[in-house]
């Protein structure tokens, strides 16, 4: 999140009640969404992350009771090629 909107992303089945390893890239083509309601462009992907001033986990994927959790999280750059 930061001052040039929010992106979000949802898995597209939700993790099961094992300890499960994910990852997602912060590009266009994972399936991002821009301020909740279209598919985000590289450019707005890239215009958030330009200057953050948010990060927000959420581990919400039924109503009503459950239980969830989440264990380390790592946050990576990105390599660049040629290097």
């Amino acid at each position: 999140m930061g001052a040039a909107g929010r992106l979000s992303y949802r898995f597209r089945t939700p993790p099961a009640t094992d300890w499960t390893d994910f990852s997602v890239g912060l590009s266009e083509g994972e399936g991002w969404t821009w301020n909740w309601n279209r598919r985000a462009t590289q450019a707005q992907i890239e215009s958030v992350l330009a200057a953050p001033t948010r990060l927000e986990i959420r581990g919400e994927y039924v109503t009503g009771p459950d239980e969830g959790a989440l264990d380390n999280f790592v946050l990576t750059a990105a390599r660049r090629q040629g290097l």
